[in-house]
């Protein structure tokens, strides 16, 4: 797999589905278990952070409040992505939500301008590496 294509597809965006690392090993002519490896392999390098939502600037919703779901959903994926076939699932459980109760808050979060897509934050230059 060209890690040129897997960075392309990655800023576009994780997709919020089940299983997004299929579906970016399907645009990659790639495997899931391959796009896991490739991206954890990045990770150990430095060459990749992690994978998290950018803030995307003044929404038309108010931010949510702390302590409420979308504030512990923003605050557990700035911490990074899981790198699991179910990642959406883990964070659910974190939670104490369900997978399709996650997948729906992202939805309404990006839509309404709160968070950007899930995508691609390269490592800085001098900055340390973080795990997922």
């Amino acid at each position: 797999m060209d890690h040129n294509r897997l960075f392309d597809v990655l800023r576009e965006g994780l997709p919020l589905t089940p299983r997004p690392f299929e579906v970016i090993g399907r645009a990659c002519g790639a495997g899931e278990d391959e796009v896991l490896q490739r991206l954890r392999s990045l990770r150990n390098k430095g060459t990749l952070t992690h994978l998290a939502p950018p803030p995307a600037g003044a929404g038309t919703v108010e931010a949510p409040a702390p302590g409420d779901l979308d504030a512990r959903l923003l605050e557990i994926m700035g911490n990074g992505f899981p790198l699991l076939p179910h990642p959406y699932e883990v964070i659910a459980a974190a939670l104490g939500a369900t997978e399709a109760e996650v997948l729906e808050r992202l939805r309404f979060l990006a839509d309404a301008g709160l968070v950007g897509h899930i995508g691609l934050r390269p490592r800085v230059p001098g900055s340390p590496s973080q795990s997922d």
